[in-house]
């Protein structure tokens, strides 16, 4: 179904918005099971990211979420036009003592002037202390923050900011093919998953054609068309959008 205009205007002014059946709990399954092959003990969070510079690398289970028809539309309808894929990962979070990430906006590492957002997408159900995403509402009207580099206990190479975010919340439980469609500054986080199941999302990021880089004003060269990667990646033709 297309998103509703109350819907959009929600995604403007609070810089998220929560989508309940984006894709179909059966589209998922197949990646729910290559998932649980990958998912290991031995880390704390685990990307498994889409590969631009080397296609014949990526799993097209795995990334079928990043391509998903009802996905792009979803976008396009919030940009009010064509979207670009820009970055795409399966975002595995083990279970017990899986740490999540510090309160971030995206834009804070590759900056972008211009609608981009992030789609979060529920592979498996997601309970609230299973490191779900935590949301702070308004924050992307403070444009871009400041950033530190993150504690090391994270295990990856994060930015954070140095305050905590007024409003900021956990997202309710979601079941597979629900998501948080949000804004490139708005701040979330994620916390340890505290479960015996580990936490499988997809997080998929899309650029409007407009948006910029902001160091050089330039397109990105590695943002692309995401029907075109998906026609290459899945073996299936583009359909054209009516969003």
């Amino acid at each position: 179904m297309p998103l509703s205009e109350e819907q959009i205007d929600h995604y403007f002014r609070d810089g998220y918005l929560i989508v309940r059946g984006l894709i179909s709990p059966e589209r998922l399954a197949p990646v729910r099971e290559r998932a649980a092959e990958l998912v290991n003990d031995n880390d704390r969070f685990q990307p498994h990211i889409y590969q631009f510079d080397h296609p014949d690398t990526n799993d097209p289970i795995i990334h079928a979420p990043f391509l998903d028809e009802r996905v792009i539309k979803a976008v396009e309808q919030i940009f009010h036009g064509p979207a670009l894929a820009y970055y795409g990962f399966l975002a595995l979070l083990p279970a017990r003592y899986g740490k999540g990430l510090p309160w971030h906006q995206d834009n804070q590492y590759t900056q972008f002037h211009g609608l981009a957002l992030n789609t979060f997408i529920a592979v498996d159900r997601v309970e609230p202390d299973m490191g779900h995403l935590w949301i702070a509402p308004g924050s992307h009207r403070h444009g871009t923050l400041p950033s530190i580099e993150a504690d090391e206990e994270t295990g990856t190479h994060h930015r954070t900011i140095d305050f905590e975010p007024t409003g900021g919340f956990c997202l309710p439980a979601f079941n597979a093919g629900d998501a948080v469609l949000f804004d490139r500054n708005t701040l979330h986080r994620s916390l340890e998953n505290m479960t015996d199941r580990p936490r499988i999302c997809y997080a998929a990021q899309f650029v409007a054609e407009h948006a910029r880089l902001t160091e050089n004003g330039k397109r990105s060269p590695n943002a692309f068309p995401p029907r075109q990667l998906r026609e290459s990646l899945l073996g299936e033709r583009p359909t054209k959008s009516t969003g």
